[in-house]
C-alpha cells in the first residue's frame, strides 16, 4: 500500500515542484544567485519550457523514488513498532534515507545535466542533450555505470538527515495536533502543512550536502578519493564564496520544499486512505 501511495506522491511532487527546483540547480550552478533574476532569466532565455528542462526523468522516476522512500519508511516503522511517533521519524527516516540513495543518484545526475542546460549561459551551460534519455545514453557510454553514480557519497550524507528531518517533523506535526484536539482524525489542511514543514526541515539539514552533490555531478571536476570527491568540493566552494557558498539557491529550495512536499505529504495521505478503503470492500484483494 505505502509503496502505491509513494507513487501518487512522487507524481505530486514532481508536477508542483520541478520548476522551482531547476531554478534551484541554476543558482547551485551558474552565476545568478538571486531567485528572482534566475527566475527572470529563465523564462527570457528559454521560457517557460526552460523550467521543465530535465522533467522527463523526474515525471517517471520521482514516483519510483518516492514509492522506495515511503516502502522503507513504512518497513522501518513496523520494525520499531508502528508508533508513528517523533523518534521513530528520526530513526525510519534515516533508513528511508539511505535505501533511496541506491535509486537517487543516477536519477539526479541525469536531471542535474538537463537542468543546467540554458540559452544563457550566466545561468546555465550550453545546450548538448535533447532529452533525458540521450544524457542517459551519453553519460553510460562514455562512463559506464560508474559515470551514473558520481555524487552518491555526497547522497548519502544529504539523504539519510533529510528524511530523518522530513519524516520526525511531520510525525511531530501530526502527533501535537491530535494531542491539541483530543482525536485522531486530522483536517486535510493540516496534513498539507505538516507536509511543508516537513520539506522545510528536509532541506535545512541537507542543502550544503546537495550543493556539493550537484556540482560533483554536473561535471565540476575536482580530485576524488574514497568520499567521491566530497571533501574536496566542499573545501572549493568554501574557497569560492564562504559560507554562504553553501546556500546559494535555498530561496528556490524553500519555495520548491514547501509547496511540492505539502502536495506530496497530502497526495500520500489520500492515496492511502482510498487503497485501504479498496482494500477492505474487494473480498480477492482482502483474502490475499
Amino acid at each position: 500500500m505505502e509503496f502505491s501511495a509513494g507513487i501518487c506522491a512522487g507524481v505530486a511532487i514532481t508536477l508542483s515542484g520541478h520548476p522551482f527546483d531547476t531554478i534551484k540547480v541554476r543558482m547551485q550552478t551558474g552565476h545568478v544567485h538571486s531567485l528572482f533574476k534566475c527566475i527572470k532569466i529563465t523564462l527570457q532565455a528559454d521560457g517557460l519550457r526552460g523550467f521543465y528542462y530535465g522533467v522527463a526523468g523526474p515525471l517517471w522516476s520521482v514516483p519510483i523514488v518516492n514509492a522506495v522512500i515511503f516502502g522503507a519508511y513504512a518497513q522501518a516503522n513496523s520494525f520499531l513498532g508502528n508508533q508513528n511517533s517523533f523518534s521513530n521519524g528520526i530513526l525510519a527516516g534515516s533508513y528511508a534515507g539511505l535505501v533511496n540513495t541506491i535509486v537517487v543518484t543516477p536519477i539526479e545526475l541525469i536531471k542535474c545535466k538537463m537542468q543546467v542546460q540554458s540559452h544563457n549561459q550566466d545561468i546555465g551551460r550550453a545546450i548538448k542533450y535533447k532529452n533525458s534519455f540521450e544524457c542517459f545514453k551519453h553519460v553510460f557510454k562514455t562512463e559506464g555505470i560508474r559515470g551514473l553514480y558520481v555524487g552518491n557519497v555526497a547522497s548519502i550524507y544529504r539523504e539519510i538527515p533529510a528524511y530523518a528531518g522530513q519524516f520526525a517533523a511531520y510525525e511531530g506535526c501530526k502527533t501535537s495536533l491530535k494531542w491539541f484536539l483530543g482525536r485522531d482524525e486530522i483536517p486535510l489542511y493540516w496534513l498539507f502543512l505538516s507536509g511543508m514543514v516537513a520539506g522545510l526541515n528536509c532541506w535545512i539539514w541537507s542543502y550544503p550536502q546537495d550543493i556539493i552533490k550537484t556540482r560533483l555531478q554536473v561535471g565540476h571536476e575536482v580530485a576524488r578519493g574514497w568520499d567521491g570527491g566530497f571533501y574536496n568540493m566542499g573545501k572549493l566552494i568554501y574557497q569560492e564564496s564562504g559560507l554562504k557558498g553553501f546556500w546559494f539557491g535555498f530561496s528556490a529550495c524553500a519555495v520548491r520544499a514547501a509547496l511540492a512536499n505539502g502536495c506530496g505529504f497530502l497526495s500520500y495521505e489520500i492515496s492511502m486512505e482510498l487503497i485501504k478503503h479498496h482494500w477492505a470492500e474487494d473480498p480477492i484483494i482482502k483474502n490475499h
